[in-house]
This record gives C-alpha cells, sequence and structure tokens, in this order.
C-alpha cells in the first residue's frame, strides 16, 4: 500500500488516498524430498513434498522424465495439480535407469527441479535364438544364443525336455517331463544306456526347447529340436509277492509275478532269482546278486548266500500277470520256439536259450526272490533290472505239510519265546525257593540236632529220615526229623552237611553201621508217624 503527506516545518498535512499495488510472482524454490520408487518392470512413481516458497500463487507442478544413460526423454512438461504430490509412471522398459525432475509452478515462473533416479525391475526375456541340436549315439548336444531381448540380466537357462514313446498297442505315449538348468548357453544330454539310467530315457523321442530367466522369472520358449534314445535297460518290475497263506508242501511256495511296464522297450525274458539265505537283510542290491544257473552249482560256490535262476519265463507267459510254484521241479526257458532264427551270442545264451529247473526246497530254511526284467535278445551283452526283494518266507514241515510265510513264522517264534521266558522265570523262581528252604532246614538242623543217624524206610516214599537225641521235657527225646534227600541220592556222605564218615570199610558213598539200638528208635519212631500220617520237623 502506498500514500502521500505535505509537511512543513512542524506542520504535516492529512494522508492522501491509499494506493495499493502488488509486485510481479517470483520463482518458487525447489520442491523438497522428490523420490522415485520403482514398482515393477514397467512402473516407477515419484513423491515429494511443497517447496519452501511458491512467492507467488500455488497452481501446479510440472514434471519430466527421462533416461538416465542418454537422456532421451520418456515424458515431458507433464503438469500435475497444485494439490498433488505424487505421480505414476507405466509402460516403462525393463531393467532400465531413469530419472525424474519436479518443479513447482506459480503461473508466471517455473522453480528449479528437484531430482531423484530409480531404475526398473528385470523383465522377463524374449525367446532364445539358433537353437541347434547335434546327436550322436551316446549323447544329445544342445546350443542357442542369448535373446534378442534380455529385459535384465539372464541368470540362466533352463533347457525342457518332453519324452514320449510307443507302447505295446503301437500308440505314442506321453512319457516324462523334466527340466534342467544351466548358466551356458550349450548343454550335452546323455543317452540312457542298456546298463545305465541316464539324462534320457531308454525307448524315447524328446523334444527339447530352452528359455532364459532372469530375477523376475523364464521369457518365452525357443524352437523345438527332437533327440532320439534308443530302447535300453528295462524298467525295474514289481517285487513278487508270496500269497500270505500258501497251502502247498514244504518244498515248494506259489509266487505271483507281475510284469515289468514297457517304457523303456520290449522285454525279452523274465528271470526268477531264488535265494536261500539265513540272513536276508544282509543280502546284496538286487542288480549286484550273482546268481548261478543251479541250485547245486550255487551250493557249492561257497556263498553264504545260494542264490540261483529257478525259473525263466516269456513276457507272453508272464502276461498281465502269473503265479508260478517255486521249489516244483519243473523246466523252463525262454528260447524261441523250434524253427526260430538261432542267436549266436554265447552270453545271450545263458539268459534266452539255457533251460533252468526249479528245484525243490529244503525244509526248515529262509527263501527270499527277484524278478529280473531282461531287454531283447540282439546278441550282445545281456542287460536287465531287478526287482526288490520280496519278504522272506520260511519253509518248516507242519501238520499239514505247508510252508510258513516270514511273518507267520516270526509271530511264532515272537510267541514261543515270550512262552520260554516265563517257564525260565518260573524256574529261577522255583530254584531260588529251593535254596532258601534248605538253607532254613540246615539252621533248624543246627540247631536242634545233636547226635543222629540217617536211615532209609522204603516203605514210606523212599524218604531218608534221621534220628535225633534232643532234652524236651514234653516228649520221651526221640524225633524223626525228615530230611528229603531224594534229588542228589547221596547215601551216607556229607548228607545235608550232617555226616562225613566213612563205612566200616574206610570207603565214602556207603551206608553207615548202624547202631541195633539207634534202628530200633529209629523204627518205633517212624511206626508213631506212619499211624499219625504226619511227620514232625524240628522248625514247626
Amino acid at each position: 500500500m502506498l500514500w502521500i503527506v505535505a509537511q512543513i516545518g512542524d506542520f504535516q498535512s492529512d494522508r492522501s488516498e491509499i494506493v495499493s499495488q502488488r509486485t510481479q510472482a517470483g520463482v518458487p524454490t525447489v520442491p523438497r524430498k522428490v523420490k522415485l520408487t520403482n514398482l515393477s518392470w514397467s512402473e516407477l512413481r515419484v513423491t515429494w513434498n511443497d517447496p519452501d516458497n511458491f512467492y507467488g500463487p500455488r497452481r501446479s507442478y510440472v514434471i519430466d522424465l527421462y533416461t538416465s544413460t542418454n537422456s532421451d526423454a520418456v515424458q515431458n512438461g507433464t503438469e500435475v495439480a497444485q494439490n498433488s504430490t505424487e505421480y505414476r509412471f507405466s509402460g516403462l522398459e525393463p531393467a532400465t535407469s531413469y530419472t525424474v525432475e519436479v518443479r513447482a509452478n506459480n503461473g508466471r515462473n517455473t522453480g528449479p527441479p528437484g531430482n531423484a533416479t530409480a531404475r526398473t525391475n528385470d523383465g522377463y526375456p524374449s525367446s532364445p535364438t539358433s537353437i541347434n541340436r547335434r546327436e550322436e549315439d551316446t549323447h544329445c548336444d544342445i546350443s542357442w544364443s542369448s535373446p534378442a531381448a534380455t529385459r535384465g540380466d539372464i541368470i540362466g537357462y533352463k533347457v525342457h525336455l518332453q519324452g514320449a514313446y510307443v507302447g505295446k498297442n503301437g500308440q505314442t505315449q506321453r512319457g516324462e517331463y523334466s527340466v534342467k538348468s544351466t548358466t551356458s548357453t550349450s548343454i550335452r544330454l546323455m543317452k540312457s544306456t542298456k546298463t545305465e539310467i541316464l539324462d534320457l530315457l531308454p525307448n524315447s523321442v524328446y523334444t527339447i526347447n530352452v528359455t532364459g530367466f532372469t530375477y523376475t522369472g523364464e521369457g518365452d520358449f525357443s524352437q523345438t529340436v527332437n533327440c532320439t534314445v534308443p530302447p535300453g535297460k528295462p524298467s525295474k518290475p514289481e517285487s513278487p509277492v508270496p500269497p500270505s497263506d500258501p497251502k502247498d508242501v514244504s518244498t515248494t511256495f506259489p509266487l505271483q509275478v507281475k510284469p515289468a511296464t514297457d517304457r523303456n522297450g520290449p522285454i525279452g525274458c523274465y528271470h526268477i532269482v531264488v535265494v536261500k539265505s539265513s540272513i536276508p537283510v544282509n543280502l546284496p542290491y538286487p542288480e549286484m546278486l550273482q546268481p548261478y544257473k543251479t541250485v547245486e552249482e550255487a551250493e557249492d560256490s561257497g556263498d553264504g548266500n545260494i542264490a540261483y535262476i529257478a525259473m525263466a519265463l516269456t513276457p507272453d507267459t508272464v502276461g498281465d500277470s502269473t503265479t508260478v510254484t517255486v521249489g516244483d521241479g519243473t523246466v523252463t526257458s525262454c528260447k524261441p520256439q523250434q524253427g526260430g532264427r538261432k542267436r549266436r551270442a554265447l552270453t545271450s545264451d545263458d539268459v534266452y536259450n539255457q533251460e533252468y529247473t526249479n528245484s525243490p526246497l529244503e525244509p526248515d530254511s529262509s527263501y527270499t526272490a527277484s524278478v529280473r526284467a531282461y531287454g531283447p535278445n540282439d546278441g550282445t551283452q545281456p542287460y536287465f533290472s531287478a526287482s526288490q526283494y520280496m519278504d522272506p518266507v520260511s519253509t518248516d514241515a507242519n501238520r499239514d505239510g505247508s510252508v510258513i510265510p516270514s511273518h507267520t513264522f516270526l509271530a511264532g517264534m515272537i510267541g514261543l519265546g515270550v512262552v520260554s521266558a516265563l517257564l525260565l522265570i518260573a524256574l529261577v523262581v522255583s530254584v531260588a525257593v529251593n535254596v532258601v528252604l534248605k538253607r532254613r532246614l540246615a539252621n533248624s538242623k543246627s540247631k536242634h540236632e545233636a547226635n543222629g543217624t540217617t536211615v532209609q524206610n522204603d516203605a514210606f516214599d523212599d524218604t531218608y529220615y534221621t534220628d535225633t537225641r534232643t532234652n524236651r521235657a514234653a516228649d520221651d527225646g526221640t524225633y524223626c526229623d525228615v530230611i528229603n534227600d531224594d534229588n542228589t541220592k547221596r547215601r551216607g556222605t556229607n548228607q545235608d552237611g550232617e555226616y562225613d564218615m566213612p563205612d566200616v570199610g574206610g570207603e565214602e558213598g556207603a551206608y553207615q553201621t548202624l547202631d541195633p539200638r539207634t534202628l530200633e528208635e529209629g523204627n518205633n519212631a517212624y511206626q508213631k508217624l506212619a499211624k499219625n500220617r504226619v511227620l514232625k520237623h524240628p522248625y514247626q
């Protein structure tokens, strides 16, 4: 505001009319606490506080966004309302660094910027390029190039494997799916062999493609290549199953055999390997077991485990499932029908052309079995997979002559053990009681017997008696003490610690010569006791 007054000496006039005039707007100060935050691989958010002074009316904010690396403008002159203090950017490039500038505007002037920098997250890469396959008999080499758009840092690659195989019905079956990771742009996939399962399963055609991945996730799939694996090591058969309640004689037992799947290729022959072992838990891994062609060879080998091939069964014989009798004496073979092409390889003859005798089992023995599935006979070293061992079976000649399964045999042994333990406890208690009674008897005799001679009277249970001279006022001084020495049958020598005297011939262990008076008194005492049928002991 402005007014004017006149002044002469000490005199001053009244004020003029008041005149108001506003200065022009200045330049706002810098917005405070500008911050740029990463929301995703394509979004950022900027926030800020008001400047200290707008130096004019508060109108709006002006925001600019550009790339930090080359300062390319992404968004210029974006105006935000005066009451807003944040703004969100979208549609940005992944893994890119951006810088934002925020300025305050008062309608006349725009102030200096407050700025901040942030980087968007990694995105999903595009597909790897130039995928290539080089196939050998033992492996497939797969290689590729990095994605054209990495959209971040490539951490590694994932190789996707989808198998397929032709089943028994001639139809293509979808097989296993697996993923392998690598940080390289190439990988070697090993084909399974006739003896070992490796990266790629036998009897398969694999479709293979590759993806790259960042911290955010996997990108697009590459083009597809194929890799073929011939038939190889057969699938593992199921363990054979003995019936829970067999009814056969003790030298045989029935066994259920199920086929292996044809996933890894067709099956040429099955072998039933029987093992006689007193400790089945110590058997080697089924595929490491070395069976003999006959039980006689196995017994003569001196091995702790008698392992032999009991039967050879063709896939047609096994079918979906079959039950065979182990130990029934039959002769089996997988050799082809008469007129078929003869195989020349010696090692193959052992598997496909050899005849095997299903020898009877021995009673009171423990047996287990494993099934081996062999691939087709191609004239080379036979290849197979083996099932796990079945639960052991104990043969035993029962009243009905049946085989006892291991669990039944074990239960019987447990019951027998319990009964034996109870009998042992009873025996220990009985011995302890006898010891206590003998000690009490010995103590009583040492207190009450003065002079005594052992006599035998066969008229009363072949029991030995001792007549004893005592000085009791209530009786005639003659008592008959029962010393039951039936267990030891010692006669005259150290009986219960009382005597150690030779007989008249000087030989220990014979009857001692009795004084007639003593014998008469003893007989009188016995007659008295026999009438009352009561034996009176000194400690009673």
